[in-house]
């Protein structure tokens, strides 16, 4: 059973070691950058965030993350590919920001701040 780090794409690995400050090479192969990513000190959360640049909602979610000084991997979504595959993992939620924790759907820019903060927002 592969794991997470496996299921994802070289460029998706790549955008983590940014988001991590590990330095890798982009010619790196898969498997390596996998190694040195597992070698690494993670960060207690794994978060994602799919959004459009200029969606006030998705700079909200960014700006809280930064906030608490919680690192995250950041996605533009514009292509329609990318938006049917995220709409089989979020069950056909098809709103921006969709945000990822621990590879678990947690819904928007609302649904974060709530489980961030601790907030309930209406």
């Amino acid at each position: 059973m592969p794991t997470r780090l496996e299921t994802r794409t070289k460029k998706e690995l790549l955008e983590l070691c940014v988001s991590r400050k590990i330095k890798v090479g982009s010619n790196s192969s898969k498997e390596d950058i996998i190694a040195k990513l597992r070698r690494t000190k993670t960060p207690s959360r794994d978060i994602v965030v799919y959004g459009i640049d200029g969606c006030p909602y998705c700079e909200k979610t960014k700006r809280l993350l930064k906030g608490i000084k919680h690192t995250y991997v950041n996605y533009n979504t514009l292509s329609q590919k990318d938006k049917e595959r995220l709409r089989g993992k979020t069950n056909g939620y098809s709103k921006v920001p969709q945000v990822f924790v621990d590879n678990k759907f947690v819904g928007g820019s609302e649904s974060i701040s709530t489980a961030i903060l601790g907030k309930n927002k209406r």
